[in-house]
């Protein structure tokens, strides 16, 4: 029995510690996280095409990060509160004008870089510049064109392409029909336990009886666009 009082108190003893440990620990900085993300998404996105291994090393950083940042959640700080929020709110918008800048950045890039673009216009386009380099008017229109296209293309793709799948939302929104009905049913039970008299209309049925979402989406033809 004193063995077993003992090391009842020695693990108490290690649990009190451990809280007091990490009570003590240094707070988790989410935003801190969400800043380094969104300055490595920046230079990749902005400079990729002046440093083109710039993806490569932001991919092995990633690799890498995760399970540092992993490690210093679980053990080497305190965890964060958790706070129901509907988006990265700020960050995402940090994160879409930094794609629209990107593409104006690397299409700047191309225009400057790129020798080959002069074969592309008509030689009346070209003019003299004062360092006697050959200016392309023509490349010029070409790039701002370019450039108009690929900001309009991200636009179309943002806003066709859902974020939530049909079929996700179609299951979501089954899920919420059936707890509400579950909520409306244990509703009427409580009354009926309370002697509250129910009309017929205020009950629907059994609630496997109760119209689900999953019967439309087997009737629904799949279409696959290419």
């Amino acid at each position: 029995m004193a063995i077993a009082s003992l090391l009842k108190h020695a693990g108490e003893y290690a649990l009190k510690k451990r809280l007091d440990d990490e009570l003590n620990m240094e707070q988790f900085d989410v935003d801190q996280e969400y800043m380094k993300l969104v300055i490595q998404f920046g230079f990749v996105v902005v400079f990729s095409g002046a440093c083109r291994l710039a993806s490569i090393a932001a991919l092995l950083n990633n690799i890498f990060e995760f399970h540092l940042d992993s490690n210093k959640l679980l053990r080497a700080s305190a965890r964060p509160r958790a706070v129901a929020v509907a988006d990265i709110a700020p960050w995402g918008l940090m994160m879409e004008v930094l794609g629209v800048v990107g593409v104006v950045s690397n299409c700047g890039l191309l225009l400057l870089t790129a020798p080959t673009l002069d074969a592309y216009v008509p030689e009346f386009l070209e003019v003299s510049r004062v360092d006697s380099h050959t200016w392309a008017i023509g490349t010029l229109l070409l790039l701002v064109i370019i450039e108009h296209v690929l900001v309009a293309l991200r636009v179309f793709i943002q806003y066709t392409v859902p974020d939530v799948p049909k079929d996700v939302r179609m299951q979501i929104d089954d899920e919420m029909m059936r707890e509400n009905h579950r909520v409306r049913l244990q509703a009427l039970n409580d009354m009926s336990k309370q002697g509250v008299i129910i009309s017929p209309d205020s009950f629907s049925g059994p609630a496997s009886e109760w119209p689900s979402l999953e019967g439309k989406r087997r009737r629904k033809k799949s279409f696959i666009f290419f």
